[in-house]
């Protein structure tokens, strides 16, 4: 039972630590609101169809926090070829260059930057991505 403990410990004094260096150093289009619920908002970056919109996103650290990334999804519905339908984003820090050092300011960093540059390559959405790159039969 203590290494489980001490590993929820670990969990929470990182979420506490990152919590702290995001209130003193806060991401211009993020606004966090800690929370049973995990939920932070973002405002559209500017020169992008997504500026002056307002997005709410859920963010959830589980029990292998800071070894496996949290689940973050829009909870807000968002017309983006790396979003689906029901918020799941697609990017590779959320799987393949996800590491312990990674932060949730990289995080939040990684899904600002898909939306002022989407990546059309990897659509978790082909649908919605059909604007950026012709449809392939």
């Amino acid at each position: 039972m203590e290494a489980k403990d001490g590993r929820f410990m670990e969990k929470d004094r990182r979420i506490l630590e990152e919590l702290k260096s995001l209130h003193c150093n806060p991401h211009p289009y993020f606004t966090i609101f800690p929370s049973e619920s995990d939920f932070s908002k973002y405002i559209g970056p500017p020169d992008t169809p997504y500026e002056k919109g307002v997005f709410e996103l859920f963010c959830q650290f589980g029990s292998d926090y800071p070894v496996k990334p949290p689940t973050v999804r829009f909870v807000t519905r968002i017309y983006h070829c790396n979003i689906n339908s029901v918020g799941r984003i697609c990017h590779n820090i959320f799987d393949r260059s996800y590491n312990a050092q990674i932060t949730m300011r990289d995080i939040l960093d990684a899904v600002y930057g898909l939306l002022i540059v989407p990546e059309p390559q990897d659509p978790l959405d082909r649908y919605n991505c059909s604007f950026l790159i012709p449809m392939v039969p």
